[in-house]
């Protein structure tokens, strides 16, 4: 009866599963075996610490790898790991079949866990099969046979006797494993099935929950309603409410994900997203998910580097970095990570017949089913509602068939057509409608159809190796274009575009061109790459082409990643991103509903955010590259891809790239010291906590320091980079992209600090630091103390020497003043000679001074009244040019001529030439009183006419205006005019003597 009504609740339970169909999640393993350093593949339990070091336990040591290399811990006594944890303090515990032991990080070993208390001593040292810390006190909890054991252990790993617990049951049966639930209430399996509970704050005694099955219970998980999921040794799972007592048994019975897969379940683990992870003997590792009622399997494939390494499956844990850890009974250690945004439907559900590393093309139909090539084995449609799927192959014997093996191209037209491009069947055309292909299409002899487009009035554009092809709505062929010459490698046409205004963008393996359709024809536009122009396209090959929000083109090039056309400036650029596209190889673009752009390429798909960051999804995510073909949108917003591993589908809005900020952490050093007498010496050091905590000392001999360093991201590790920072060498960060490993040479005396810090993929910097203390001993000679006694020694030295030149000095000091003395008198007599000598000669030179002195007086003299003579003179000739003048005026008045009056006026004439003389030796004596005045004066005021210089001369010499008059014949008015003019032409200021001013210019002489 009780078998029925366990039957029956197990129907009931599966009559509430929603119906899904065929699908699986993508999870990739990374796998950690003996190849990395694993004493035994067989692996009894792991964890990774908070640090990131991962713990493995097996049958014959305890192993820590930190992604460098694999160190070992032998148990005491050979004792079996049955269960490691890691304690709130950060110390790691080992349950084994020897007792428990803890990691002394300073003695980096582990030691067994003593008592006291006898009893308590020898239960701590007997076969100890799980142990846990409560959340509660941080009591630890463990089972040994049908005994329940708890205690608390201080900072030096001692018993604290007071929390010492021991709770017997009197079953006869042991205890298998144990948990505890947010209640904090202790749940526990035996060996037969039973399951009890236990309230350490209510009871001293183990309560009988109730018996389930007369099989091992292996595993008890509490979910965060405190449900209990129980792992049975051959009768599957059971979900029980402690509440109200029901169940719900998941057994296995070939009931696809509406169980699981095998019914010796090992280990349940509970996710932060509520996702049950089941481990299974056989079966691999299942996972539940609660809002579907779904199971899904994850299982060792054939010839698949990245499926799980075993299908065993011992105990599973979280990991850093949102990771999960598996251990498994043959594979060792598998991770993977935490994330079910891609899913798949497998190769065999759409019956691909055989692996091909071509990509599929895909195409949605307007009817939601799902067209894909299969690699060279044609063409499938598969309905994702009712899993039906219809292949297509080409059949020799059977013309109205699908026609060709390899698909490169599809396109449903307004008039639910399918179009279907072939690499050597030419094109083909399905009508949904009648569900068949349609023969005899007019000249259907066009080769490698790599593209398909229809134009605005309806007519499509076949893309191929010979040009493009135009079919009508009735599918007549109404145009032939050839882009280049023919048969060149301008006309293989490899993709069509209709942009936003209906023009058609067509690219080529050697070119980009732009057909605007008008109603007589083509307005055609081509471009190229130029390596003289800048702003050309970059690559003459071209794969795909969309359109961005603001009308630019994005072109995917075969080799030179993504150009940008600009309609507005008619430049091409390459796409500026915030970091690097992986791919080159460009094969599709897609832009998603919430504007971010998909490429598909050579490498998987690549996400270009609206703010200009990459995110590159590859084979470490689950991501197929793309050879051949790309993805494709759906009508809910969904990427398509397919290949070889099957359709792959995700949703943009659900993926969350789990870019890890990972911590980092050195794991060994080696030191080389180049010693005098023999060669050089190479040390290895293992860095543990011990190490690290101090400094580590280098001898001033030493010629190589290297470091090495790891981080918790075991996962996929080369996609991190990482930095370093020498305090007290250099104080900015040195990238050293995906190196893990620094090298130093002959570090001078000193302090340093060695800072390490990890980017993920995304560039995005952990905020965790590892840092090391390097202290470089000096030598004899370069120690502070050494040098500080050469220095005294040396000012001791000097300070002598010193003194002993002071007295040297004083001595001839002495001797010098003496002779100094005798000297000084003799140069003194010396002195007073010579200068009586000098006394007489200066007497002599003055006399003579004063003599040469009144000479030139005498001479000065004499030529200014030379000079004055002269100037009367002038006055003597103007005078007589005057009666001249006169005696013409009264000639001319006489009625006869008088000759004798004429031959008067030619003999005062005559006398008139005589004064002419007389101006220029006027010249010729002022010169040489006043050598310099006429020419100063001229480079002063350089307007002056000769009038106005004489002037200037008979103002210097204090002639009247009297004198001037008669000299020049003119009235006096007159010469106080031109002195007027003269004075403003000079720019002499008003109030100011103009001899004055002629005296004091600073370019005239100063006589």
């Amino acid at each position: 009866m009780k078998n029925i009504r366990l039957f029956i609740i197990f129907l009931i339970s599966c009559l509430n599963f929603s119906f899904v169909y065929a699908q699986e999640y993508v999870l990739r393993f990374q796998n950690i075996t003996s190849k990395q350093g694993l004493s035994d593949n067989r692996i009894n339990d792991v964890i990774q610490d908070s640090n990131g070091l991962i713990w493995a336990g097996n049958k014959l040591a305890i192993n820590k790898y930190n992604g460098e290399k694999t160190e070992s811990y032998e148990i005491e006594n050979g004792g079996v790991v049955t269960k490691l944890i890691q304690a709130k303090t950060g110390t790691i515990l080992a349950a084994t079949t020897k007792g428990i032991f803890v990691y002394n990080a300073d003695k980096n070993r582990f030691i067994g866990l003593t008592s006291d208390d006898k009893n308590f001593n020898d239960l701590l040292k007997g076969n100890i099969w799980k142990l846990i810390q409560s959340r509660e006190d941080d009591t630890f909890w463990f089972i040994n046979g049908s005994t329940l054991g708890g205690f608390k252990i201080n900072d030096n790993f001692d018993i604290d006797v007071k929390t010492q617990n021991i709770i017997t049951n009197d079953s006869s049966s042991s205890y298998s494993t144990l948990v505890e639930d947010t209640k904090h209430v202790i749940w526990l399996g035996n060996t037969r099935g039973d399951i009890f509970k236990y309230r350490p704050k209510s009871s001293k005694t183990v309560e009988l929950f109730r018996a389930l099955t007369k099989v091992a219970i292996n595993d008890i998980l509490a979910d965060n309603t405190n449900k209990l999921w129980v792992a049975t040794n051959g009768q599957g799972l059971f979900h029980i409410d402690p509440d109200n007592g029901s169940l719900v048994h998941f057994l296995n019975h070939h009931r696809n994900n509406q169980t699981v897969n095998s019914n010796i379940v090992l280990s349940l683990f509970l996710d932060q997203k509520n996702n049950l992870w089941i481990g299974t003997d056989g079966g691999g590792l299942n996972l539940f998910q609660h809002k579907t009622n779904t199971f899904h399997f994850f299982k060792q494939g054939f010839d698949n580097d990245y499926s799980i390494s075993d299908n065993s499956i011992l105990s599973i844990s979280q990991g850093l970095d949102k990771t999960i850890l598996v251990s498994t009974v043959h594979g060792g250690i598998s991770i993977f990570k935490n994330h079910l945004d891609i899913k798949r439907i497998s190769a065999e559900a759409l019956g691909f017949n055989y692996k091909d590393g071509q990509s599929s093309t895909i195409l949605e139909d307007s009817d939601k089913n799902i067209w894909l090539s299969a690699g060279r084995d044609g063409l499938r449609k598969y309905n994702p509602n009712t899993q039906q799927l219809t292949s297509f192959i080409d059949n020799p014997k059977d013309p109205t068939d699908f026609s060709g093996s390899i698909v490169l191209s599809l396109m449903e037209d307004k008039q639910k057509r399918i179009w279907i491009g072939t690499l050597r069947g030419g094109l083909n055309i399905y009508d949904i409608k009648n569900k068949r292909f349609i023969v005899n299409l007019p000249h259907n002899d066009s080769q490698r159809i790599y593209a398909i487009e229809e134009a605005k009035n309806g007519d499509i554009w076949i893309g191929s190796s010979d040009g493009i092809k135009i079919y009508d709505v009735n599918l007549n062929l109404i145009d032939k274009i050839q882009v280049s010459l023919k048969n060149s490698s301008g006309n293989n046409v490899t993709a069509i575009y209709k942009d936003v205004k209906d023009d058609m963008w067509v690219g080529t393996e050697n070119g980009l061109h732009q057909y605007q359709i008008t109603s007589s024809g083509y307005n055609k536009q081509s471009y190229y790459s130029n390596p003289q122009d800048s702003v050309s396209l970059s690559s003459n090959h071209i794969l795909s082409i969309a359109e961005t929000e603001n009308l630019s083109l994005l072109i995917g090039t075969y080799g030179d990643r993504v150009n940008i056309y600009s309609r507005t400036r008619n430049t091409f650029q390459k796409l500026k991103t915030k970091n690097n596209i992986d791919g080159a190889i460009i094969r599709g673009i897609l832009k998603d509903k919430n504007h971010n752009i998909w490429l598909s390429t050579n490498t998987g798909l690549s996400k270009i955010n609206t703010d200009g960051s990459v995110i590159n999804l590859t084979s470490t995510e689950g991501v197929q590259a793309f050879n051949g073909g790309s993805a494709q949108l759906d009508s809910k917003g969904s990427i398509l891809m397919a290949g070889s591993q099957g359709l792959t589908y995700f949703h943009p809005k659900e993926l969350q790239p789990n870019s890890p900020l990972p911590k980092v952490f050195f794991t060994s050093a080696s030191i080389v010291n180049n010693q005098e007498s023999s060669d050089s010496i190479n040390y290895h050091l293992s860095l543990n906590k011990a190490v690290i905590n101090t400094p580590i000392e280098l001898s001033h001999n030493t010629v190589l320091f290297a470091i090495n360093f790891s981080s918790s991201y075991l996962y996929a590790p080369d996609e991190l980079t990482y930095a370093y920072k020498l305090d007290g060498l250099n104080d900015t960060w040195q990238p050293i992209e995906n190196t893990k490993s620094l090298t130093f040479s002959s570090l001078n005396p000193g302090d340093y600090t060695l800072k390490i810090k990890v980017a993920n993929d995304l560039g995005a910097w952990s905020p965790y630091i590892a840092s090391l203390k390097i202290k470089v001993t000096p030598s004899l000679w370069q120690k502070k103390s050494t040098k500080a006694i050469i220095f005294l020694t040396l000012l001791t030295l000097l300070i002598v020497i010193y003194k002993w030149r002071i007295a040297s000095i004083k001595s001839q000091k002495e001797k010098l003043q003496y002779k100094l003395k005798l000297k000084t008198n003799e140069v003194k007599k010396q002195q007073d000679e010579v200068y009586q000598g000098k006394i007489a000669v200066l007497d002599a030179e003055k006399k003579n001074q004063k003599l040469n002195q009144k000479k030139l007086k005498d001479e000065l003299k004499f030529k200014i009244n030379e000079l004055t003579n002269h100037t009367l003179r002038t006055i003597h000739k103007n005078n007589l040019l005057n009666d001249i003048r006169e005696k013409l005026k009264q000639e001319i008045k006489l009625a006869k001529i008088d000759k004798q009056n004429l031959r008067n006026l030619i003999n005062l004439i005559d006398d008139s030439f005589i004064l002419d003389k007389d101006w220029e030796s006027f010249y010729a004596i002022f010169n040489q009183v006043h050598p310099t005045f006429f020419d100063d004066l001229k480079t002063f005021c350089p307007k002056l006419s000769e009038r106005d210089i004489q002037l200037c001369a008979l103002i210097k010499l204090n002639f009247s205006s009297e004198h001037i008059a008669i000299l020049y014949g003119i009235s006096l008015s007159s010469v106080k005019v031109a002195r007027h003019r003269l004075r403003k032409k000079l720019g002499v200021k008003e109030g100011q003597p103009l001899k004055d001013f002629l005296s004091d210019i600073n370019v005239i002489e100063d006589v």
